[in-house]
Parts: C-alpha cells; structure tokens; sequence
C-alpha cells in the first residue's frame, strides 16, 4: 500500500508539480450534505493554478503567503509549485483540516506553519505547527507543534522569511550578524546625547539582509 502512495504521489506532482492527496480523498469521503453543513468546499485544483498565477506573476523570490482558510493548504501548495522558495502560512478553525494540512506540507517538501485558529475572532487557538523548519539545512522532513504562548515567542522573533530557505553557514551568520546589531545598540544607549543615533540604527532591517 505505501508502495503504491509513494507511486501515486510521484504520478501527480510530476504531472502538475504538487498533489493534495488528503484534500481529494476528504472531499470523496464526505457526502455533499456534510460539505454544505460544514461550509466546506475545497479549491478546485485549476482555480488554485490560476489564483496562485495571478498572486505570484512571474518574478521568482521569497514570499510569505498567507491562507487565513487554508483547507488542506492545496492554494498553498500550488504556490509553492511555481515558486519553491516561498513561506507558507496556512490557519484554518478546523482541527482535521490544519493536520491535512501539515501533511500535504511534508509531503510536497513546503516550508511554513499551519495554526488552528479562528482567523475571523482571532480565538480559539487550538495549536500551530512549524513545518520542515530547517529543511534547507538539513535536508530532513521535520513537524514542530507549538502551543500558543510558544507560537506567540516565535512571531516576536520576527524571523525573515529567506532564513528557513539558508545553509547552516548563512543561518549561522544571520544570528551573529543580529547579535552585533543589538550589542551595537546598547552600546549608542550608554553614551549621552546618542538617542538620535540609535534611532537611526533601528532602522536597520534585518530582512534585507543578502547572504
């Protein structure tokens, strides 16, 4: 059985460059009365091409691209398709859905978070997952569940989204490069009259930083 997934799999992504397995087989596992209860009704695969042609264009570099009713992340994964290194954030209030979701990530090698949250409330936080983090430097699949006090720390990190797509050199380089920034800054605090300095400083944006 695994031996025919894996087949199946390659089949699909080969064919249109990604493959939302859990989607299809949830939308034919679920009675159309239950869809419309529910209200849900996940994106046709060729609707996906043409809504992530229309946001992505032609120009090829890191993006975050968010989803705030990701379904089984399918309109994600089409991005990710035709531009690879691209940040996925896929929230949705449905616990089943955010785990098709990771898992359609694993397997179409994506790079992002899902978070089950009420995206029109902002509540009922139900937990996050950070998938496949350090892929780019390890080359390993990887699934980090957060809770929400722990999802909340890695935000205020306010990580650029380019750093999950760097080797370890680079990685390594971004956080001692941001550790001198901030030494530097406290620094300009300690000597009188240099508030307009570090003002100035702070305008440093780290996200543009090129490696």
């Amino acid at each position: 059985m695994n031996v025919a997934w894996i087949q199946i799999m390659q089949k699909q992504i080969a064919r249109q460059g990604y493959y939302d397995a859990f989607g299809d087989l949830y939308m034919a596992l679920t009675s159309k009365r239950d869809q419309q209860q529910s209200g849900q009704f996940f994106t046709p695969t060729n609707i996906s091409d043409m809504c992530q042609k229309m946001l992505m264009g032609i120009e090829k570099k890191i993006n975050t691209i968010y989803d705030p009713a990701a379904g089984s992340g399918r309109m994600l994964i089409a991005s990710k398709a035709d531009n690879p290194r691209s940040y996925l954030a896929a929230w949705d209030i449905d616990y089943t859905c955010c785990l098709m979701c990771v898992c359609n990530f694993l397997m179409n090698s994506c790079v992002g978070e899902v978070v089950c949250i009420d995206s029109l409330r902002m509540d009922k936080f139900r937990g996050a997952w950070l998938v496949n983090e350090a892929y780019y430097r390890t080359e390993l699949p990887s699934v980090r569940w957060l809770n929400e006090a722990e999802y909340c720390r890695f935000k205020q990190a306010d990580l650029p989204p380019y750093l999950f797509f760097c080797d370890q050199e680079q990685y390594d380089s971004y956080f001692k490069m941001r550790e001198t920034i901030a030494h530097i800054l406290k620094i300009f605090e300690q000597v009188p009259g240099s508030s307009q300095a570090v003002d100035e400083a702070k305008r440093i944006n780290l996200h543009n930083m090129n490696f």
